[in-house]
């Protein structure tokens, strides 16, 4: 055998081979675009018969109905706006609310520039360090202040960290209660009057 006779018979079976191949993948997409288009057939049959949502959508009244209800409401508020009804047409349509908001415009503009120019007390507050010092300079000693109370330094110190301190005032405290209470319910026993004549 020749060079070219095996060659011939090589590619003769290649040719063969590949034949079968494409026979077998075209037979599968066949298969599928068969499948794809039975459930479209199925899914459009279920349309004209009225099943599903999509059908409902394109045949049934109801959503026509709804669909012009709306648009005669919508054209109903654009008339009213057009016409200077409710709050929207007047303010579309009456020059008096038009000059009151460009009037407010102004004063708002004129805030802010007075707040930007330090004239203010909010324009101090904001653009002067001055105050943010003294704030510092204010927390911090409020910070110190907590911190000696937390250690017990001081009065209101001392009644936080010393449990006695505590114990005394509550006693204190019921024991003023309960003369006070005595002397609401018998007075004359605390009240004595004395009357003497030279």
């Amino acid at each position: 055998m020749r060079v070219s006779e095996i060659r011939r018979i090589a590619v003769e079976r290649a040719t063969k081979v590949n034949e079968h191949e494409w026979q077998q993948r075209h037979a599968s997409l066949l298969a599928r675009l068969n499948a794809i288009a039975s459930e479209g057939q199925r899914l459009l049959a279920d349309v004209r018969t009225g099943n599903g949502s999509l059908s409902k959508l394109l045949y049934s009244p109801d959503f026509y109905n709804q669909a012009v209800g709306l648009e005669k409401r919508v054209d109903d508020m654009l008339a009213a706006v057009q016409g200077g009804r409710g709050t929207a047409g007047k303010l579309l349509n009456d020059p008096a609310l038009y000059d009151e908001a460009q009037k407010t415009i102004v004063e708002i503009r004129g805030l802010v520039a007075q707040i930007n120019s330090k004239k203010s007390t909010v324009g101090s507050l904001i653009n002067d360090d001055t105050l943010a010092r003294h704030l510092d300079e204010l927390m911090g000693r409020f910070n110190s202040t907590l911190d000696k109370i937390n250690s017990g330094q001081g009065t209101l110190g001392q009644f936080m960290v010393n449990p006695q301190l505590y114990d005394s005032l509550t006693g204190a405290t019921r024991e003023f209660q309960s003369l006070a209470k005595d002397m609401r319910a018998n007075p004359k026993k605390f009240l004595t009057i004395r009357l003497t004549l030279f």
